[in-house]
């Protein structure tokens, strides 16, 4: 037979480890974000500007999906695509913090580039047969950017 206050024990034991389970998965949290869309890019277009304080020490990451490429009426699906992240130096202008390349719908990382102003630069991506292009037409949506 289960006394009160074994009974007692056995509910706080378990609501402690629900609770404790909870914290464990819990969603870090960006401190910005923001979702958009790619419509006809070109290899070399930038993207609108973000602001990071860098008061979270998070990564910087974009994440694009259904992305294709082709000309105004057709658009073949691209596996793979290059971004370049860039940060406003003051007196100096836009400084290139590195390139990324990734498959769509996975993250690009840039770790944590810490404050400043940002943008990202479209490179070009890989066609359905596998060959590097920086031409035609290119859409994204959504794409995602996390700071």
């Amino acid at each position: 037979m289960i006394t009160k206050q074994k009974a007692r024990s056995l509910v706080a034991g378990i609501a402690a480890v629900v609770g404790f389970s909870f914290l464990a998965v819990a969603p870090a949290f960006a401190e910005g974000a923001r979702s958009s869309y790619m419509t006809d890019w070109v290899a070399g277009t930038r993207s609108n500007t973000w602001a990071d304080s860098n008061g979270d020490g998070n990564s910087t990451t974009v994440r694009m999906e259904n992305v294709c490429y082709g000309f105004r009426n057709d658009c073949w699906n691209s596996p793979q695509q290059q971004l370049g992240l860039y940060r406003d130096q003051w007196g100096i202008g836009w400084i290139h913090i590195g390139n990324r390349t990734a498959n769509t719908g996975t993250l690009y990382n840039w770790g944590n580039p810490g404050s400043g102003t940002f943008l990202f630069q479209f490179n070009g991506g890989n066609t359905d047969t596998n060959t590097w292009t920086t031409s035609f037409l290119w859409r994204s949506d959504p794409v995602t950017i996390s700071w």
